[in-house]
């Protein structure tokens, strides 16, 4: 169907919204989640799945790898309309958009840019850099050496 005007064809195009579609059952529709690669030491000594499983996170003696490295953040979803569903991270463009990305390189492997290697600088009698938790110096007497600490009972 198409209309005219002043001699150019202008085709109709009504188009209903898309429907969010939520998959309640994600590891049954997309399977098993990206791995960290294990062949390569320098990075799964580093990177660690959070508890809910939709991020990555440095372990205390690694950094990410890339200076501006995007956040995973893994979702269930269909890139195209009829594409099928597969594991996607949903990530902000410079512009603001919201964009789904394929985070896997080959069998099902996490992209390196979104691992984290080994901080040279990294000092274990620092504790973490959140300056919380257990390990941060926080708490307890003060000293930094076993042989150091005060006990009381």
């Amino acid at each position: 169907m198409a209309t005219t005007i002043s001699g150019v064809a202008w085709a109709k195009k009504l188009l209903c919204p898309t429907p969010v579609v939520s998959v309640s059952d994600p590891d049954a529709v997309c399977g098993p989640r990206p791995s960290i690669p294990s062949k390569q030491l320098k990075f799964n000594q580093f990177t660690a799945y959070t508890d809910d499983l939709s991020s990555v996170e440095c372990l205390p003696n690694g950094i990410p790898k890339a200076k501006n490295a995007p956040k995973l953040n893994l979702v269930c979803a269909e890139k195209k309309a009829g594409s099928g569903f597969e594991w996607l991270s949903s990530e902000e463009n410079k512009k603001g958009k919201i964009q789904l990305k394929d985070p896997t390189v080959g069998n099902n492997k996490l992209k390196e840019k979104y691992l984290c290697k080994f901080n040279k600088n990294y000092d274990p009698t620092e504790g973490s850099s959140e300056g919380s938790g257990e390990g941060s110096g926080s708490e307890g007497s003060g000293a930094n050496l076993i042989e150091d600490a005060e006990v009381s009972i």
